[in-house]
């Protein structure tokens, strides 16, 4: 198994984990603020030109340009999106449907990524960086696996945030 981390900034600098701890385990780093945008400086993560780092660049774009039937043309036919504390939205449409409901006015900043080769062939891009909303921001991590084709087979996301934190907010 194939792995590469490209971190970006000391501030963004975490050990690399086999898998993303659940929120209530995962230890804050200080970015997440309820009522107000956090101080800390955010340098984005840029993607090379590969198909695959392509697809997550325009995944990223469309999601936070509100073009959420861009972002469901992303996945596979059957791609699936776990969104947190949701059952997984299977193909293209329930995924823009979802996205149309709980995505509006979300503004997303991926800061790290992990790669793997899975023995599948297909590509695990681990990511983490954090979700704003005119509310509160939160550190996020993505589990995007690609196809051979570039396209989202499957993407988890889960908000990483001590237990405390998450509970201050209200959706």
């Amino acid at each position: 198994m194939a792995e590469s981390t490209q971190s970006l900034s000391s501030n963004s600098t975490i050990e690399h984990q086999d898998e993303y701890q659940v929120a209530a385990e995962y230890p804050s780093n200080g970015n997440t603020t309820v009522g107000h945008q956090t101080e800390n400086p955010v340098i984005p993560l840029t993607f090379d030109p590969s198909p695959a780092e392509q697809t997550l660049d325009r995944y990223f774009k469309t999601l936070n340009a509100g073009d959420f039937a861009g972002t469901a043309s992303l996945f596979a036919e059957d791609g699936v999106m776990h969104p947190p504390f949701e059952s997984g939205m299977v193909g293209q449409e329930a995924i823009v449907d979802y996205l149309n409901k709980d995505a509006q006015g979300l503004h997303i900043i991926p800061l790290r990524k992990t790669i793997e080769s899975l023995d599948s062939g297909d590509v695990c891009y681990k990511i983490v960086g954090t979700a704003q909303t005119a509310l509160f921001s939160v550190n996020v991590g993505w589990n995007f696996v690609l196809n051979d084709s570039a396209e989202i087979c499957s993407v988890e996301v889960k908000l990483l945030a001590a237990l405390k934190e998450l509970l201050t907010l209200k959706r």
